[in-house]
């Protein structure tokens, strides 16, 4: 019976399942699994496990081209309040373009903070739940049943580089 629930737990995680996070860790990054890649027009988006800050991490490497954006996202259940913070690892190999961190809810609803100043240090990112701003969709005024994490690169002007992302966590906040 164990191996049975040990090779059920290997499958959902080979297709990317997400499995439901109590608040702590809800991605280490070791790999590309589970991420839904898109993007505009002509742009480019590659994932890739490459070493992080704590194991390995994952690096978006991408041309924006003629385009304006390339995102990744990822099923996930979770569980917040109003108490609860976002954290997660970020450093940059890009100019000029902007790192987005969005938590989707059921309905539709994109829900987001914008960073601008990310370099080729490992910067610890920490986003509250009241700093993510309604973007656009969904009907719910408020992040209350989240589904869905994102991060995008956009950038008005073109662009390419490399983001690299590692340790995401969902916690109380102190």
């Amino acid at each position: 019976m164990k191996k049975i629930i040990i090779a059920c737990f290997i499958l959902l995680a080979s297709f990317g399942v997400g499995l439901a996070a109590a608040p702590g860790a809800l991605e280490d990054f070791e790999n590309t699994n589970g991420w839904i890649k898109s993007h505009d027009g002509p742009s480019t988006l590659t994932l890739s496990s490459v070493p992080g800050k704590d194991g390995k991490a994952l690096a978006m490497i991408f041309d924006l081209g003629a385009g304006k954006w390339v995102t990744m996202e990822r099923y996930y259940t979770m569980d917040i309040t109003n108490n609860n913070t976002f954290s997660f690892w970020a450093k940059a190999a890009a100019d000029g373009v902007n790192l987005e961190f969005k938590v989707i809810n059921s309905d539709g609803g994109v829900f987001g903070k914008r960073f601008t100043n990310l370099d080729s240090n490992w910067q610890k990112i920490e986003v509250h739940l009241d700093e993510l701003e309604h973007w656009w969709g969904g009907t719910a005024p408020s992040l209350n049943k989240p589904e869905k994490i994102s991060f995008a690169v956009g950038s008005e002007n073109g662009g390419k580089g490399i983001i690299t992302l590692d340790t995401l966590r969902l916690e109380k906040s102190q």
